[in-house]
């Protein structure tokens, strides 16, 4: 490590890289090392913790074998077949279940 801000950088990283592989959530380790572990955070720094989230991501699915696990694609909650008809009669409750969050949480800035 050359300077001090190389080193804070490689730790916010790690501490990034652990966070996506703990949680199999990339963009979570992202976020956690923008939060919680950089007190600066540049746009290069960005784009080099991304991908330092997405390959231990990577490395310990392959590690465990299982892709599938964390796979953004594959949100299957069960393993049944639902009709499109059972898909849209849900649409309202999330309508109103967002309204009420919208709501809540203007209620709550103000």
């Amino acid at each position: 490590v050359r300077n001090d801000l190389e080193r804070r950088n490689l730790i916010s990283i790690g501490a990034a890289a652990g966070f996506a592989s703990a949680f199999g959530a990339p963009i979570g380790g992202l976020l956690y090392s923008m939060e919680e572990a950089s007190s600066f955070f540049s746009h290069d720094m960005l784009w080099k913790t991304l991908t330092s989230t997405v390959l231990a991501t990577l490395c310990i699915a392959i590690y465990y074998g299982n892709l599938k696990r964390y796979s953004m694609l594959s949100l299957e909650i069960g393993e049944t077949e639902e009709s499109l008809l059972t898909q849209f009669t849900e649409a309202p409750l999330y309508i109103i279940m967002g309204a009420l969050g919208g709501i809540f949480g203007a209620l709550f800035n103000n």
